[in-house]
Order: C-alpha cells, then sequence, then structure tokens
C-alpha cells in the first residue's frame, strides 16, 4: 500500500481492507498496553529504521528481552524485517513498521459516504476501537511525562549541589508544550477551518522534514505533535447509565 497518497486514502482502500486495518491497529493498541512495547513502536516512528542492537542500546535493555518483545510485533504482522551484509549475525536485521501503520494514524473518517450501511456499522465499530486504543496509548505516555515530572522534583529537592542554572536547563530541554483555550460551539466551527490551512502546513513541514533527510538517511522525529479539540460539556454530563447511550451502542451488539 503507498503512503504517496494518503490524501485518496477513501478511494484506494474498500471496505474490507479498511476493516481488516482498523482490526490491526486494534491489536497495536492492546500490544501497547505493554510499557516496552508502546517504547519500541515509538522508537520505530521516531527513527523508522532500527537493528536489534540500537534497540537494545536505546533502552538499555538484553538482545534477548527487545527479541521477545519484537516478536509480539511480529505476530500481528505490523513489522518489516530486512536485512543487511553482517554475515547471518542477528544484528543484520533491521526492524521498521508496515505503511499500513501509518497510512492509519491519521485517516480522514468523514470521507466514507461511498460504502454501504452494513459495512459502514462494521468500520465505525473498528474505529471506536480505534480510538479507545488511541486514547489508553495517551493516557501511557502522559503518565510517563507525569513519571518524568515525579522524578525530576524529587531529583531537584535530593541534588541541592546542582546549581539551578542547570535544573532550569535540564528542564526546559524537556519541557511539555501545550496551550489550553475553551471554545464556543461557534469558535469550534471557525478553528475546523483554520485547521485545514494549518493541516497542509504541518503536511509542508514533513515533506522538506523527507527531502532534507534522504531516503537513506535515518529520520529521526523526536517530538509528538497531538492535534484534538474535547468535547468538555458532552464528557462532563456523560453518564453511562443514560438510557439513550445505552440505546445507542446496543445497535453494535
Amino acid at each position: 500500500m503507498s503512503r504517496n497518497n494518503n490524501n485518496n486514502q477513501d478511494e484506494e482502500l474498500n471496505a474490507e481492507a479498511l476493516i481488516t486495518n482498523l482490526e490491526l491497529w486494534s491489536k497495536i493498541t492492546e500490544l501497547m498496553d505493554s510499557n516496552s512495547v508502546l517504547r519500541i513502536i515509538f522508537l520505530l516512528l521516531m527513527y523508522k529504521k532500527l537493528s536489534l542492537r540500537e534497540l537494545s542500546d536505546i533502552l538499555g535493555r538484553t538482545k534477548a528481552t527487545i527479541s521477545h518483545h519484537l516478536s509480539k510485533i511480529k505476530d500481528i504482522n505490523l513489522l518489516t524485517i530486512t536485512t543487511e551484509d553482517a554475515r547471518g549475525s542477528i544484528d543484520a536485521h533491521i526492524y521498521s513498521l508496515r505503511p499500513e501503520f501509518y497510512d492509519m494514524l491519521n485517516y480522514d473518517f468523514t470521507k466514507l459516504k461511498r460504502f454501504k450501511a452494513e459495512e459502514l456499522k462494521k468500520i465505525f465499530r473498528y474505529n471506536i476501537l480505534k480510538d479507545k486504543g488511541n486514547f489508553k496509548v495517551f493516557k501511557s505516555l502522559l503518565d510517563r511525562a507525569n513519571q518524568f515530572y515525579e522524578d525530576f522534583e524529587q531529583f531537584k529537592s535530593e541534588k541541592e549541589e546542582v546549581s539551578f542554572d542547570e535544573i532550569k536547563k535540564f528542564y526546559f530541554n524537556n519541557l511539555i508544550n501545550y496551550k489550553i483555550w475553551f471554545l464556543s460551539e461557534e469558535g469550534r466551527e471557525k478553528l475546523e477551518k483554520i485547521n485545514e490551512e494549518y493541516q497542509k502546513q504541518i503536511e509542508n513541514i514533513l515533506k522538506e522534514d523527507k527531502e532534507k533527510k534522504g531516503k537513506k538517511e535515518k529520520s529521526d522525529k523526536s517530538f509528538l505533535l497531538l492535534n484534538f479539540v474535547i468535547p468538555l460539556k458532552n464528557l462532563i454530563e456523560y453518564d453511562q447509565k443514560d438510557k439513550q447511550f445505552l440505546q445507542f451502542f446496543e445497535y453494535f451488539d
């Protein structure tokens, strides 16, 4: 599957292929409940291709341990494995994620009108599982961020000999940048229009990054950008005992 035509994914994927990819994504997010698998997958997203030795060095785990976790990812057919000319050494194996993984990262589910009702029903059900899995992954990342801040606070209190300038430099070099706004419905609609141009600019940045790196040079995408709007009113008012909510999900039983 080509990754060069992401804007036309709705034309490339039939319902069966889309459902297959969504099932794969569901399995991926289940695996990412494991902290080690989570770290391996994000490292492959960051660097695109890594050997067993490189993964072992970055994570500080034995090759046997890394191989064990890689086998889990391989079992769901997510990995692409190539070899280098290294006399059959296990370190000759180079691991990367299948193109389908990247295709599903930002699939536009608003462009599904051509599918039949029964196909849409299956797609929608698997997309709910995909979103659920994604939020678990986001939570895992935020948990790691929270742990970092807790460890940093402890480190700061225990290392009195470290200068404030050193602490400040370390902190701001690892700072998670975020902004918080509250929007009206009208503001949200205006934001959607702004986002169209914003997404084009992000795509241009990614394209420029790819052209600068070149096809043979190893990728190094060490920053994650999440762009989403939270329906705060609906979430705050949500009650899982609400009959209307339960009736909605009975449709998918």
